[in-house]
């Protein structure tokens, strides 16, 4: 029981009121989420078509060396060696690792 019909009344508005704001601020809330993952899908789908470019040259790059006339070769003062055989791949996993050691001591 109420004080008042008044007083039930002014409530029931009150709460009415309330009750239509929270469907549109969690819509707002919906809408920026969504304005945010489709900026963040987009971001990744550029990255992705620069890696995909990048993978392309490189297995271009790689075709060339193990295929073609493509020769990658390491100079220094006094001679001049081939730096990748014919397997480039593991000449550059070796290389990184090598740089990955270096970096940590």
């Amino acid at each position: 029981m109420s004080a008042t019909p008044r007083t039930d009344e002014f409530v029931g508005k009150v709460w009415d009121a309330e009750r239509l704001k929270h469907p549109v601020r969690e819509y707002n809330d919906l809408a920026d989420f969504a304005r945010q993952l489709e900026r963040a899908l987009e971001k990744a789908d550029r990255r992705a078509a620069e890696l995909e470019r990048d993978a392309r040259r490189y297995r271009w790059l790689r075709n060339q060396i193990e295929k073609g006339p493509l020769c990658i070769f390491e100079c220094n003062d006094f001679d001049v060696a081939s730096w990748s055989g014919d397997d480039p791949d593991a000449a550059i996993d070796a290389a990184l690792e090598s740089e990955k050691g270096e970096s940590h001591e």
